[in-house]
């Protein structure tokens, strides 16, 4: 019987501003994610309502995702393998894999970011209908995974530019825009936890969902760490497009020399730079966003009076503009709304459906090893973006994301607990979270199981009413 392989583990990016930056990628992606959703629709709409009183709810929801996330970085760079492909190992073995593609599914496929975009090209052009525009998105996310060189590449490039812009844009606009009063009444929203009590009219299912928020890529965040070489992911291939020779994939777990101290101290590297990645990339610069969303949202819209519904949901923040600055700003933020929701979508087929079922079969042994990881990869996206095709026509943005909303805190709540036991079972001892980590993963539990009641039950008064 061979030995197995030990593998080197690479040098981490140093804890600098430029390492930081080296590393940046798959926190871009990210927080596109997260803005493409909650930010950029539910916070103005919240606000305009005035419910930017329960804005604390987000901290409970962030707080608990972030652990998750660091702890899914954990477990990738040391093994160098998806979280997917880890749940194999987990009672019972062999099913979770598989179970992930409905739960993902269900929880991720309804494709608002398509639908937001496209009433962004029906209001700039007014010619054809959603339908069209919807169907010319599906089209072109098909071709960017057929015609880049690595998918992922493409998309972390893609998602870099949307974080940087959407960022500063939101920054420029609410200097000029909020007066002082506006950022008192947000900081308050963020500040006072329940005291305010709950906000007149303002459904139970917006408490659901701003506890899903600030929203991201939880454990899906797991295949970018692969693509980005973290750790020993930098021993898996990449998925490329079919113009291009496949790459292996890696499913199982790989091995580090745990008698080296330098090779356990830049492993430790590289969960250093996961924590602050997550902490500095994504959860503080989403609630800044989201605390910029509400803040534009309380200084126009609910000043004003105006209240978005149906296919004007995602389009609000060029609402917000055009009042300030007319027309001409209002058609270049449909711009700016039809990127942001693009970039949203694109990894939802690439990640959320399409690598969660390539690993679900590469991990199954009848049928791994037949064909390439990228052979199935391409199948099931797209299958998953023909079906689209029907899914973009049954509601406007708003409730589809509200759909994926609920879907992600079931999910974090199911992610929580198989990283639970994977970081407490399957990885060395010395690298096991601590009691807080643990303690706060279990809370996150319970969290998403009061949350998806919470959701159901004002998903339920809101269809009586």
């Amino acid at each position: 019987m061979s030995e197995k392989k030990i593998f080197k583990v690479p040098d981490p990016y140093p804890i600098t501003l430029s390492g930081m930056l080296a590393a940046l990628g798959p926190m871009a992606i990210t927080f596109g994610i997260s803005v493409g959703g909650g930010e950029a629709m539910l916070m103005p709409w919240l606000s305009s309502v005035g419910g930017h009183g329960i804005a604390w709810i987000m901290w409970f929801g962030g707080i608990f995702e972030a652990v998750l996330v660091v702890e899914v970085i954990k477990y990738t760079v040391l093994t160098g393998r998806s979280f997917f492909a880890m749940t194999r190992d987990i009672p019972p073995k062999g099913w979770w894999p598989w179970l992930w593609i409905p739960i993902a599914a269900l929880g991720s496929w309804w494709p608002f970011g398509v639908t937001g975009a496209a009433s962004a090209f029906y209001e700039i052009t007014k010619v054809g209908d959603y339908f069209l525009w919807s169907s010319a998105i599906l089209i072109f996310i098909l071709l960017v995974y057929y015609l880049a060189r690595y998918v992922y590449n493409a998309v972390e490039k893609i998602f870099l530019v949307v974080m940087t812009v959407n960022f500063v844009l939101l920054v420029i606009i609410a200097a000029l825009v909020a007066r002082p009063e506006d950022h008192l009444a947000i900081i308050r929203g963020f500040l006072n936890f329940g005291l305010d009590g709950w906000p007149k009219g303002v459904p139970l299912t917006t408490a659901a969902s701003l506890y899903s928020q600030p929203g991201g890529a939880m454990m899906f965040l797991s295949f970018w760490i692969v693509e980005s070489g973290w750790g020993l992911g930098k021993y898996s291939g990449k998925v490329s497009s079919p113009l291009r020779p496949p790459e292996e994939i890696n499913v199982e777990p790989l091995e580090m020399d745990l008698n080296d101290p330098e090779e356990v101290r830049k492993m430790r590297g590289w969960f250093r730079l996961g924590k602050y990645s997550v902490w500095i990339w994504w959860f503080a610069i989403c609630m800044i966003s989201a605390y910029l969303y509400l803040l534009l949202g309380h200084a126009v819209l609910f000043r004003e009076g105006i209240v978005a519904s149906g296919f004007k949901v995602p389009l609000q923040i060029a609402i917000i503009v055009g009042k300030v600055w007319g027309p001409l700003m209002y058609s270049l933020f449909l711009i700016f709304i039809i990127f942001t929701l693009c970039d949203q979508a694109i990894p939802t087929y690439d990640t959320f459906i399409g690598r969660v079922c390539a690993d679900a079969i590469a991990t199954t042994p009848r049928v791994k090893g037949k064909r390439p990881y990228r052979f199935y990869y391409f199948i099931v996206v797209t299958v998953a973006i023909l079906i689209s095709f029907y899914l973009v026509t049954i509601a406007a943005p708003f409730f589809l994301w509200m759909l994926n909303a609920l879907g992600w805190i079931y999910m974090r709540g199911i992610g929580s607990a198989l990283i639970l036991y994977a970081n407490n079972r399957l990885i060395p001892k010395e690298f096991r979270p601590s009691r807080l980590v643990n303690a706060i993963l279990v809370l996150s539990i319970i969290g998403s199981v009061i949350g998806v009641v919470a959701w159901v039950l004002g998903y339920t008064a809101v269809i009586k009413l």
